[in-house]
C-alpha cells in the first residue's frame, strides 16, 4: 500500500471516530436463506467459482527456492505445484501417467524429482518423465508425451495461482483488479511460512467468509477479545468489481494524532483485510499475514473447509520463533471458537427451512458487495431491499452515522450554536438531543455523564478534557484479564498493535 494511501485511510478512520460514522452500503439488503442451504446452488458455485475459476493455492513463501513443492486437493483433484530449476511456478495433476497413483503425498517439501510409489516412474520438477524401470517392457516410449499433465499456473503479487482445467486461462489483471496497486507495494519477499491449519466446519463456505465481512459484531461476539484492540463499527471500505478492501481501525490509532502525517504507517492504526474473489481473505498485520482460503463441499452446502496459512517477516520470526504459534493459536481461537462456532448455529437454524431471508445492514457493505458479486457471476438477480423505502434512494455516501455523541433520552431542541455547524461531506447529522447550553461533551453539568465519556473517548474533543481513571483502566487493563480460550490469546491480541 502506497504511503499516500495509508495516510488517506488513517485520516478517514480518525474522521469516522470523531464524527460517529461508518462505511455505508446505502440501504438494507435482504439475502435469501437458500443462499446457504440450496444443494443445486452449491453445485453451480463449485463448477463456476472453483473448478472453472483460477484459485490461489498459496504464496511465494510456500515455494521459496527451486525444487520446492506443495500439494493440495481442495479443488476436487490432486494437484502438485512446484518451482522448477529456472524458478518458474508449475502445476500438474498429481497422478502418474502409468497407472495413476499420486506421485507425491507429502503436503510440502523440496525435491528435484518425484517417483511414483507403485512402479517408480520418475518425473522432474518441470513434470517431464525422466525414468521408467524396465523400459523395454513398454516398447518404444515417447517420454515427451508422458510427462505429468500440466495445469495453468501463475505467480503475481506474492500469490500462487492454479487453474484446475488444463485449458483454463489465468488473467491476473482481472483477478487482482482494483487491489493491484496495494498488493504490489507490500514486500511479499520478506515473508516465510510459519504455520498452517485446517478447519473443517459445519457451515456454508459463504457463511464462513461472511464472518470476515464486517466489524459490527466486534462489540458483542468479540467483546472480550478483538474489541479490546479494534474499534467496532468503524471501517474504511472500497469495492473493486469482484474484489474489495476493508481496513479495520486499531485502538492505537489515537496515538498518531500528535505525530506528523509523514510518520504515519497503516500498521499503527489500521488492519487491512483484502477479499480476493471468490474465496480468499488476506489479513495483513504488522509484519505478519494470515491467509484464509475457504472451500465448499460440493455435496453438502452445510460444510466447508478453511485452510489458514500464517506468514511472518523472516527477521521477526528468527528473533522470536515461538511468536508464530502464539499468533496462530490466538487467531484460530477467535475464528473457530467465536466466529465459526456462531455461524454453525446459523447454519443449523437455516437448515430448518423456516427462515426465508437474512438482513445485511447498511453498516455491512462488504456483505452487500460480494453476495451480489456471486449472484451476478451466476446470472442471478441481485439481492434487494427487504421492503420499499428501506434503502436510501439516491444516496452515494461511503459513510453512515451509526451513533450520536448526544444523549437520546434528553429533551429535544437543537442549541443555537449547533444549527449552523458544518457536517462533513457525505455524512448525516441525527437530530440534536442536547439541553440548551450544553456542548457536545455534555459540559454545563457538574460532571459530564459517564456514558458520554465512553461514547467519545476516542474523539479529538475528549483530548481537551481530563480522562477519569476508570477510562484508562477500561482501555488499558482489559487485554491482560479477559478469560482466554487459549493461553496465547492475550499475547496475540496485544501483539497486533
Amino acid at each position: 500500500m502506497k504511503p499516500a494511501v495509508q495516510i488517506e485511510v488513517l485520516r478517514e478512520l480518525m474522521s469516522q471516530l470523531d464524527e460517529g460514522v461508518n462505511a455505508d452500503a446505502g440501504g438494507v439488503m435482504s439475502c435469501p436463506a437458500s443462499t446457504y442451504t440450496c444443494p443445486d446452488l452449491a453445485g453451480r458455485e463449485w463448477e463456476t467459482f472453483f473448478r472453472g475459476h483460477p484459485q490461489i493455492v498459496g504464496m511465494t513463501a510456500d515455494l521459496p527456492e527451486p525444487g520446492s513443492f506443495i500439494t493440495c486437493s481442495d479443488l476436487g483433484i490432486p494437484i502438485l505445484v512446484t518451482r522448477d530449476k529456472a524458478g518458474q511456478v508449475r502445476a500438474f495433476l498429481n497422478s502418474c501417467r502409468h497407472r495413476g497413483p499420486m506421485v507425491e503425498q507429502a503436503r510440502r517439501g523440496r525435491k528435484s524429482r518425484f517417483s511414483c510409489p507403485f512402479h517408480a516412474w520418475t518425473y522432474d520438477s518441470s513434470g517431464a518423465l525422466i525414468g521408467v524401470p524396465q523400459e523395454d517392457q513398454f516398447g518404444t516410449i515417447d517420454k515427451a508425451c508422458l510427462g505429468l499433465i500440466e495445469l495453468p499456473a501463475a505467480e503475481r503479487f506474492g500469490f500462487l495461482l492454479v487453474h484446475s482445467d488444463p485449458k483454463g486461462v489465468i488473467d491476473t489483471e482481472t483477478l487482482f483488479q482494483g487491489v493491484a496497486d496495494d498488493l504490489e507495494h507490500w514486500d511479499w519477499g520478506r515473508y516465510v511460512l510459519a504455520h498452517e491449519q485446517t478447519l473443517d466446519m459445519k457451515l456454508n463456505w459463504k457463511l464462513a467468509t461472511d464472518t470476515f465481512g464486517e466489524t459490527y459484531h466486534f462489540k458483542r461476539l468479540h467483546k472480550d477479545t478483538l474489541a479490546n484492540n479494534f474499534h467496532g463499527d468503524v471501517l474504511s471500505y472500497r469495492s473493486y468489481d469482484r474484489n474489495h478492501r476493508m481496513i479495520l481501525c486499531l485502538r492505537g490509532i489515537d496515538e498518531l494524532r500528535g505525530q506528523p502525517e509523514a510518520d504515519w504507517t497503516i500498521e499503527q492504526g489500521g488492519f487491512p483485510v483484502y477479499f480476493l474473489f471468490p474465496n480468499v481473505v488476506v489479513n495483513v498485520g504488522n509484519k505478519r499475514i494470515a491467509v484464509v482460503r475457504v472451500y465448499p463441499d460440493p455435496q453438502d452446502p452445510g460444510r466447508s473447509i478453511s485452510q489458514i496459512s500464517y506468514y511472518f517477516d523472516r527477521e521477526v520470526l528468527a528473533e522470536n520463533p515461538g511468536m508464530a504459534m502464539l499468533f496462530a493459536e490466538g487467531f484460530t481461537a477467535v475464528v473457530a471458537a467465536e466466529d465459526y462456532a456462531t455461524a454453525e448455529t446459523t447454519q443449523r437454524a437455516l437448515a430448518a427451512g423456516l427462515q426465508d431471508q437474512l438482513l445485511f445492514g447498511r453498516n455491512e457493505p462488504p456483505l452487500h458487495h460480494y453476495h451480489n458479486t456471486f449472484r451476478r457471476a451466476l446470472g442471478m438477480e441481485p439481492c434487494r431491499s427487504p421492503r420499499p423505502g428501506s434503502a436510501a434512494p439516491g444516496r452515494s455516501s461511503r459513510h453512515w452515522r451509526h451513533r450520536s455523541p448526544r444523549r437520546p433520552h434528553r429533551r429535544r431542541g437543537p442549541t443555537p450554536e449547533v444549527q449552523g455547524a458544518d457536517v462533513a461531506p457525505g455524512h448525516r447529522r441525527l437530530p440534536d438531543t442536547r439541553i440548551a447550553g450544553e456542548d457536545r461533551m455534555g459540559r454545563g453539568q457538574a460532571h459530564p455523564p459517564r456514558r458520554c465519556f465512553r461514547r467519545m473517548k476516542n474523539s479529538a474533543m475528549l483530548r481537551s478534557t481530563v480522562r477519569p481513571a476508570w477510562l484508562w483502566a477500561s482501555s488499558k487493563a482489559k487485554p491482560a484479564i479477559w478469560p482466554p480460550l487459549r493461553n496465547s490469546r492475550g499475547t496475540w491480541l496485544a501483539s497486533l498493535q
